[in-house]
């Protein structure tokens, strides 16, 4: 494989869940140190892309949600839910027209767990998912320890290989037991530091990552 480590090959398991800031910050910083990241513009889009229809990938997202919760033995299967599709449009549309790059501040009102993916190359639903999923390497499940409710749920704490920030609580919303449904968009960026990168957006109810409880 090529010794250069592609802008977007790295996005989608680094970013998912940092502010534009981090990502901005991150890629800065390697560039300015040479440090093995190369950003390829020819592996860029450089226009708005006039398809990025999710239609036909539904199944298969699903399937890889269902499998990583039937791995930890979460029988309860999750389904594809239109309403949560419509509201993951919404806020792909909406962050990919103002271009930031943040969770949305409707979850909790609406009830909504989020998981967030960005790539500079187009994505399908399973490559999201597969990155969230990839997650459960640094996760340890634990149980309530005390009456205060504190979690031994651990997520391993420092950076992987490529010194980026290791993170868990898009495996942990992927298995949580009581999320019945969810429903996912893609947008593009139309302005920011990120044009022309996709986004994709999934919307989870019931939602996860309560604290004090565990995923199942």
């Amino acid at each position: 494989m090529n010794n250069k480590i592609y802008l977007s090959l790295v996005i989608a398991s680094l970013f998912a869940g940092c502010s534009s800031s981090d990502i901005q910050d991150y890629i800065e910083d390697k560039i300015k140190n040479d440090d093995g990241l190369a950003i390829d513009t020819g592996d860029v889009a450089n226009s708005i892309d006039d398809d990025i229809s999710i239609s036909g990938q539904e199944d298969d997202v699903v399937i890889l949600h269902n499998d990583a919760r039937n791995i930890v033995g979460v029988t309860e299967n999750l389904s594809w839910d239109t309403k949560l599709v419509d509201a993951a449009q919404i806020y792909a549309d909406e962050i990919a027209k103002s271009g930031v790059w943040d969770h949305d501040p409707d979850n909790q009102k609406n009830g909504y767990g989020e998981n967030l993916y960005t790539s500079t190359a187009k994505p399908t639903l399973s490559v999201a998912a597969e990155a969230w999923i990839a997650e459960s390497q640094y996760y340890t499940y634990g149980a309530v320890v005390d009456t205060d409710k504190e979690v031994d749920n651990t997520c391993v704490q420092g950076t992987d290989t490529n010194g980026n920030e290791i993170m868990c609580g898009h495996y942990t919303q992927v298995i949580w037991k009581d999320t019945s449904r969810f429903g996912c968009a893609m947008s593009q960026y139309e302005t920011g530091n990120y044009k022309y990168w996709y986004v994709v957006v999934c919307k989870y109810q019931t939602p996860g990552n309560i604290v004090g409880l565990t995923p199942y």
